[in-house]
C-alpha cells in the first residue's frame, strides 16, 4: 500500500492508516481517523492500494445521510443546517423583501501566492469544504499555494438547494441581488497544509 508523498505523512502515522485500511473488508473509498487531521481515501492505482486526500465530493457520500426535512425543497443530499437566525433579502430595489430561516453552507478556497485564488463548491458539510481546499491544495505546485481556508456562509433556506447544486454561477446571481439572500457569517477557518 502506497500513501501518496505530497500528504508528508510521518512514518508511524503512515503505518497506522495502512494498518486500519488492511483491517477495512472489502475496497475501502474514503474515511476519516483521529491521527490524520484530514478525510483520507483509498483506490486502486496501477494495482496497488494507493492512500491520498478525499476530496469535497467524496466525503459528502460518506458523511450524506439521506435524512430528509420536510420543507418542500428539492435538496440535492442532505438538507443544510439551520442557523437560528431569519435573513432579510431584496433582489430588486424597490421589490418584494423577504424574510426566511437562515442555513448553514460551506466552501474552501486555495489563496495562491500570486494573491488570487480558486474557491470551491458550496457544501452542508464542513468536512467536505475542508477536504476540497485541502485535496485542491496538494494537486496545485507548493510554489504557487499561500493558504488554504474554509469560508462559513449563511442563505436564505429557499436559495439553499439551487447553490448546491448550481454553485458559482448561483453565487454569483445571488450576490448581484439588492440585498444578498447570501453571506458570510464568520471569519475564514484555516486548513492546514502538510509542511
Amino acid at each position: 500500500m502506497l500513501v501518496d508523498p505530497r500528504l508528508r505523512m510521518a512514518d508511524g502515522v503512515a503505518a497506522l492508516i495502512r494498518g486500519a485500511v488492511g483491517s477495512m473488508s472489502g475496497m475501502p473509498g474514503p474515511f476519516m481517523t483521529s491521527v490524520f487531521a484530514e478525510p483520507l481515501t483509498v483506490e486502486m492505482r496501477d494495482g496497488d492500494l494507493w492512500v491520498r486526500a478525499a476530496t469535497g465530493e467524496e466525503v459528502t457520500e460518506l458523511l450524506t445521510s439521506g435524512g430528509y426535512e420536510d420543507d418542500d425543497l428539492d435538496w440535492p443530499g442532505d438538507p443544510a443546517d439551520a442557523t437560528g437566525h431569519v435573513i432579510t433579502w431584496q433582489e430588486h430595489s424597490g421589490g418584494e423583501v423577504c424574510m426566511e430561516p437562515g442555513c448553514r453552507v460551506w466552501s474552501g478556497e486555495v489563496i495562491l501566492q500570486s494573491g488570487k485564488g480558486v474557491t470551491g463548491p458550496f457544501y452542508v458539510h464542513e468536512a467536505a469544504a475542508r477536504a476540497w481546499a485541502f485535496s485542491t491544495a496538494l494537486k496545485l505546485s507548493r510554489a504557487e499555494v499561500f493558504d488554504a481556508q474554509v469560508v462559513p456562509y449563511t442563505v436564505a433556506r429557499s436559495a439553499a438547494p439551487g447553490l448546491l447544486r448550481l454553485g458559482d454561477p448561483e453565487s454569483r446571481r445571488l450576490m448581484r441581488f439588492w440585498e444578498s439572500p447570501l453571506r458570510s457569517w464568520s471569519v475564514p477557518y484555516p486548513v492546514r497544509l502538510p509542511a
